[in-house]
Parts: C-alpha cells; sequence; structure tokens
C-alpha cells in the first residue's frame, strides 16, 4: 500500500519528496518502485502505533506531513496545498473535543485520528513527540487494543494536553475513514469533500474497496507503473481478524 500511495503522490505533485519508515517490505515489490521513495528509513520497532511516535526522530525533513500507507490522495487533490493550509507548527487529523474516546473509558483530550500528521521541527515539538513516548509506554489507562497493540492516539492527544499545544484545525478530517463516518457518503461527496482515502480498519465496505482500485489504477496508469489492488487486511494480516 505504501507503493500505491507514492504512486498517487507523484501522479499529481512530482516534486513532493517521499520519505519511506520500513521494515523490509520494498523487497516484495519491483524494483523500479524504490524510485519513487527518496528516502528509505529502517524501521526501530515491529510495533507500527509505537513507531509512529517515532516520526520526529526520524524524518529527514524540517516539515514533515505524515500519512498511514492505507491511505491514498484522491483525484486532483494536492498535498502542497495541503500543507500551505496550516498555521501552526503540529496538526493532526482529529474529531474535535467531544468527550469521546475509541480508546479509553472517559477522555476530555483531543479525540485524534494519526493518519494524518503535519509537524515541524522544534524544542516545542520535540516535547510533545518525548511525552508522546513517555505516555504509550507507562500509561495503563488504554483498554482497548488492534491487533495485540496499544493504538497511538491516546498519546498524541495526552502529549498536546500536556503541552498545552493550541491546534489550528479543529475538528480537522483530511481524510475519509469508513470507520469513523456515521452516514453514507457518496463517491463524488468523498471526492469533493476529502483529500485523502483511508483504508483503515480491518474490513472495508466492496464500494470503498473498488473506489479505492480505480483510484489506483488511475494513477497507476498516468505513471505507467504497476500498482496493487487493495487486499483486505482481516484477509492478510491474522492479527487484524478482531479489529
Amino acid at each position: 500500500m505504501a507503493v500505491n500511495l507514492a504512486i498517487s503522490i507523484k501522479a499529481n505533485e512530482p516534486a513532493m519528496p517521499i520519505a519511506l519508515i520500513h521494515d523490509g517490505c520494498l523487497s516484495k515489490v519491483e524494483p523500479i518502485h524504490s524510485m519513487l521513495f527518496s528516502h528509505q528509513i529502517d524501521a526501530t520497532t515491529t510495533n507500527g502505533f509505537e513507531q509512529k511516535l517515532n516520526v520526529y526522530d526520524l524524518t529527514p525533513f524540517d516539515k514533515t506531513l505524515y500519512l498511514d500507507v492505507d491511505t491514498v490522495l484522491l483525484f486532483n487533490k494536492s498535498l502542497f496545498g495541503l500543507i500551505a493550509s496550516f498555521t501552526t507548527q503540529f496538526e493532526i487529523a482529529n474529531r474535535g473535543y467531544n468527550g469521546h474516546s475509541d480508546w479509553m473509558e472517559t477522555n476530555e483530550w483531543l479525540n485524534c485520528s494519526s493518519e494524518c500528521i503535519y509537524f515541524e521541527k522544534s524544542e516545542k515539538i520535540k516535547e510533545l513527540f518525548d511525552h508522546a513516548k513517555r505516555f504509550y509506554k507507562e500509561n495503563t489507562l488504554v483498554n482497548r487494543k488492534i491487533g495485540g497493540q496499544q493504538p497511538d492516539e491516546p498519546s498524541f492527544a495526552y502529549a498536546i494536553s500536556k503541552t498545552e499545544l493550541e491546534l489550528s484545525l479543529i475538528p480537522f478530517y483530511p481524510c475519509f475513514w469508513e470507520g469513523q463516518e456515521n452516514k453514507y457518503k457518496s463517491d463524488q461527496e468523498i471526492k469533493e469533500q476529502y483529500t485523502l482515502l483511508s483504508m483503515g480498519g480491518k474490513r472495508v465496505s466492496n464500494r470503498l474497496q473498488q473506489l479505492y482500485d480505480r483510484i489506483n489504477k488511475h494513477y497507476s496508469g498516468k505513471l505507467t507503473m504497476k500498482g496493487y489492488k487493495h487486499q483486505q487486511k482481516a484477509d492478510v494480516m491474522k492479527e487484524r481478524r478482531i479489529i
């Protein structure tokens, strides 16, 4: 899926550099796909959620837009444009301060969705990531796991509260994620209202899978480069058969 995301980015914005944090997955794709990535960085842990908390230390960029690899850029959308809309040093996809958390019983922190994170290098943002890493290792509040692992969102929410960081975009929905939506949205509404499509969760609907594959086919054709059809996580990852 990292290849598909990179293809969608390069098809829209060829000049955008892409760094991939990986565990050797590029050995499983065609050699030409390595050319999509300006930087290839070895993962520091096999826990993908914990890995996300380390991106500040690993990024080669002063300004970074982190994206989960199970996202894809929608038609005619601009990541440069999305970045230009930010007015603070840190932004994260979120559903606001709504008193709800998917991962804890009660929560007055920001309800984060970490498939999209923007940050700039600074002492303040380093402090935020350091708080998040400590919370992840030490907390006993998170009572729900994904594939046997603690999700990273509560750690980011805690760190934002701890550092008293003010975000400019609350709520912030750059990605359409079917699991978050409480009402049906047509393919056209998704294309118009969002920048990215997320395939998060153990399964997505057949309709969303078909939309992802159409997008992937369009961008792969534009670059004349092979893409990969979507596979349900529950079918290929035994640890994702529950959530």
